[in-house]
């Protein structure tokens, strides 16, 4: 009985293990549970001792384990988040960076910089490219003020910067030397201070650079000698100092330099003259010293040299006249002495030869006859000795001749009178003697001629008046002698005529009154004589009146009155009597007046205006102020 028992429980666990199901688990997220009800514990089989069969028993299998039930959150509403801004493109970079460069600025208003405007339509800004970026600055003018902000080292695409205004200030920005696609930078102004950054070597492409400030302050850098695409350099400021770096020399595409400034001391480099491709060289202003170097002589493409105002000493070298290519050669010095060499006849290319001012000695080589392509001869304030040579009549092109201020002698060449393109002739201040020769009247294309302080003899030759063009004409302190030709008044364009310390006699030619431009009249110092002629007064323009030391006699003409521009007037020294006329109280711009010795009436009084004259000279007379 109780075998059977037991296998009849055993039945029913199986039967109702078959019964349930297996669960499966759901792939997608399971649905919210609902309540289970509390599992019955299974009962335990208890024997009675009289067996009455029972129903079957309801086993109640064990759950089976669920995974816990998954929340869902009830959302909560959020802010939008913020959109990303797009990047800026390269041109709103350089925009922005050009509107920092002008806030930094002092009265940035002559700049169309704004928002209203695209960037490539503001001045001084060019757009290109692909992207657009700007690629060239420039900012001229003295009408902003201030500093380069440091955002000019933004504008990475800049190929040419310009800076030129005596109103910028500060130093030469070093983000300035960060810009490496510039292929030219200028910066200059009188108020740019501080020292050339040797960085600047970093901008390799660069093939033009200005610097020049009278506030740039150290030397050279020697490091600009690795800028190997340079074709221009221009350097200046007194504030420069020490040497020329030779490193200079290793620039073998320079085509261009000018260097000035009081603080560069030192030697010219000869290294220099390892400079092939160079067509201009300057060196002015500056204290280079010692010789010029005659490695110059090796720039055969050089069309231009100057050398001027420095403290250079020594001959100029014959070599230089190697440099057939040459247009321009200008040399100026004290201290540069020794003949000049008649290597120079060999620059036929020449059209402007000028060696001024310096010690150069000797007598001027006939070879610089052969130059027939000049323009301009300019050997002024020198010591040259001897003639003036007369191949110089060769020189058919020539359009000025300043020989002025030397120790030249003998008479003036007449085949100048060949010259007849001639503007200019200045031959003053030298030793020069005999006639003035008539041929000089046939350049009627002169405009100045210049003859004074020589020993210059003779009358001036009546063709004089031929010359219509002639605003100067210059032959005090000579002696010149003869009256003087009334042909002169036909020289309207004449504003200076100076004919003082001569021995010229006659009275003065009324046509004179007609020379309506004249500024300057200058007659002291002669043996002229008569009366003073009265239209005289009708010169409105005169400046400068000189009529002292002559022999002159009678009333001083009230016309002179009518002279108010006079700044100078001379009478002394002559026979002039009556008074002064009381016009001259209208003459209120003197500072130079000279009356005496004449022969005023006793009682002559002078205008109360004259109290006013700066140089009143009354030669001894005793004229009181009238009132």
């Amino acid at each position: 009985m109780r075998l059977a028992f037991l296998l009849f429980v055993f039945l029913g666990v199986l039967a109702a293990a078959c019964a349930s199901p297996t669960p499966t688990p759901s792939p997608t997220p399971a649905p919210t549970p609902t309540a289970s009800p509390t599992p019955t514990s299974t009962p335990t089989a208890t024997a009675t001792p009289t067996p009455t069969p029972n129903p079957a028993p309801t086993v109640t299998p064990t759950p089976t384990p669920t995974s816990p039930p998954t929340l869902t959150p009830t959302p909560t509403p959020t802010a939008m988040p913020s959109p990303i801004p797009a990047p800026l493109s390269p041109l709103d970079q350089d925009r922005a960076a050009l509107l920092a460069i002008r806030d930094a600025l002092t009265e940035p208003g002559v700049l169309n910089w704004n928002d209203d405007l695209p960037v490539s339509k503001w001045n001084g800004v060019i757009v290109e490219g692909s992207p657009e970026r700007a690629t060239r600055l420039w900012l001229h003018g003295d009408r902003f003020s201030g500093a380069v902000p440091p955002d000019i080292g933004k504008l990475s695409a800049l190929v040419s910067l310009s800076i030129s205004s005596d109103r910028i200030t500060g130093p030469i920005p070093p983000e300035v030397t960060s810009l490496n696609e510039l292929t030219s930078l200028e910066i200059s102004g009188d108020r740019i201070t501080g020292p050339i950054p040797p960085e600047i070597s970093n901008l390799t492409e660069l093939t033009s650079l200005g610097l020049a400030g009278e506030q740039l302050t150290g030397s050279i850098p020697p490091e600009i000698g690795n800028l190997s695409k340079l074709q221009w350099l221009s350097i200046g400021g007194d504030g420069i100092e020490g040497p020329l770096p030779p490193e200079l020399g290793n620039l073998e595409d320079l085509q261009s330099l000018h260097i000035t400034g009081l603080g560069i001391d030192g030697p010219i480099p000869p290294e220099l003259g390892r400079l092939a491709s160079l067509t201009k060289l300057t060196i002015r202003d500056c204290g280079v010293s010692g010789p010029i170097p005659p490695e110059l002589g090796n720039l055969a493409n050089l069309t231009s040299l100057a050398i001027r105002d420095s403290a250079l000493s020594g001959p100029i070298p014959p070599e230089l006249g190697n440099l057939t290519g040459l247009w321009s050669l200008y040399i100026t010095g004290r201290g540069i002495d020794g003949p000049l060499p008649p290597e120079l006849g060999r620059l036929t290319n020449l059209t402007s030869l000028t060696i001024r001012n310096s010690n150069i000695t000797g007598p001027i080589p006939p070879e610089l006859g052969e130059l027939t392509g000049l323009t301009t001869l300019e050997m002024s304030y020198n010591r040259l000795t001897g003639s003036i040579p007369p191949e110089f009549g060769r020189l058919v092109n020539l359009g000025e001749l300043w020989l002025s201020g030397n120790q030249l002698g003998g008479p003036i060449p007449p085949e100048l009178g060949n010259l007849s393109n001639l503007d200019i002739l200045a031959l003053s201040r030298n030793q020069l003697s005999g006639e003035i020769p008539p041929e000089l009247t046939s350049l009627t294309g002169l405009v100045l001629l210049g003859l004074g302080a020589n020993e210059l003899s003779g009358e001036i030759p009546m063709g004089i008046g031929d010359l219509a063009r002639l605003s100067w004409l210059d032959l005090y302190g000579n002696q010149l002698t003869g009256p003087i030709p009334g042909e002169i008044g036909r020289l309207q364009n004449l504003g200076v005529l100076a004919l003082s310390s001569n021995r010229f006699s006659g009275s003065i030619p009324r046509v004179l009154a007609d020379l309506e431009s004249l500024d300057v009249l200058l007659l002291d110092g002669n043996e002229l004589t008569g009366t003073l002629p009265p239209e005289l007064g009708r010169l409105g323009g005169l400046s400068m009146l000189t009529l002292s030391n002559n022999r002159f006699t009678g009333p001083v003409p009230l016309e002179l009155g009518r002279l108010t521009s006079l700044t100078e007037l001379k009478l002394g020294g002559n026979r002039l009597s009556g008074a002064i006329p009381t016009q001259f109280e209208e003459l209120t711009e003197l500072e130079t007046l000279e009356l005496g010795p004449n022969n005023f009436s006793p009682g002559t009084c002078l205008p109360a205006s004259f109290r006013n004259i700066e140089q009143l000279d009354l030669g001894g007379l005793d004229l009181p102020f009238c009132g």
